[in-house]
């Protein structure tokens, strides 16, 4: 019951130190793919920059939101 108690006063946005760490560490490998393949395709490093600071950034925060979602769904689950 206190497990249950704590799980569910747990804010479902509060972020964990480990879920702040693989968020940075996707965001990186991310950003190195993308500039990675767009250089390839254009040769350009103007656009390579851009597309991989624009692409991956946005990509990132949408990973992150749908990590938290699922964590709490496990949560939810196991309560």
């Amino acid at each position: 019951m206190a497990q249950r108690i704590k799980l569910a006063a747990r804010s479902t946005l509060a972020a964990t130190p480990r879920d702040v760490i693989k968020t940075i560490s996707f965001a990186w490998v991310h950003f190195s793919v993308a500039f990675g393949v767009t250089f390839a395709l254009t040769g350009s490093i103007t656009i390579a920059t851009g597309v991989s600071l624009i692409e991956p950034l946005l990509n990132t925060v949408a990973f992150y939101i749908h990590e938290r979602a699922w964590t709490n769904r496990r949560k939810a689950v196991v309560s």
